[in-house]
């Protein structure tokens, strides 16, 4: 944003109101794929289930947050760099008690997260999952 000295308040205002500050937090809706791929386990199993990828974020976010509703079932994804780059995925019933819980392996996976964006595991083929990234 480019403000001189000379330039009146009414530049300066909307100028100095441009510049960005604070950690970025962007929202989306992204949808699965079809196809299946493969994701390892931390417990050694390999889970095939459906992509969710979303690209140019802009930065490397240090938290994902992923859900997709599916009549009386919440399927929660989160990402945390926090943890070692770990990927939880979660199913919750209607009563909110975990129905399952597992643990993707993110260091030998097909998920990634980096600058130009993410894919994380969806347990839903063609589902909608909403997500929000924080850096």
């Amino acid at each position: 944003v480019t403000t001189v000295a000379s330039d009146t308040f009414a530049t300066m205002a909307p100028n100095i109101n441009a510049i960005s500050t604070g950690r970025k937090m962007p929202t989306g809706t992204a949808p699965s794929a079809s196809g299946y791929v493969p994701f390892a386990r931390a417990d050694g199993y390999i889970t095939y289930i459906f992509p969710v990828e979303v690209s140019m974020l802009g930065f490397t976010p240090s938290l994902i947050r992923m859900t997709h509703v599916n009549g009386n079932v919440t399927y929660t994804i989160t990402y945390s760099a926090y943890e070692g780059g770990t990927i939880m995925i979660a199913l919750l019933g209607i009563s909110g008690v975990t129905n399952e819980s597992y643990t993707i392996n993110a260091s030998n996976t097909s998920a990634y997260v980096n600058g130009n964006g993410f894919l994380l595991p969806c347990p839903v083929n063609l589902a909608h999952c909403s997500w929000v990234a924080y850096e």
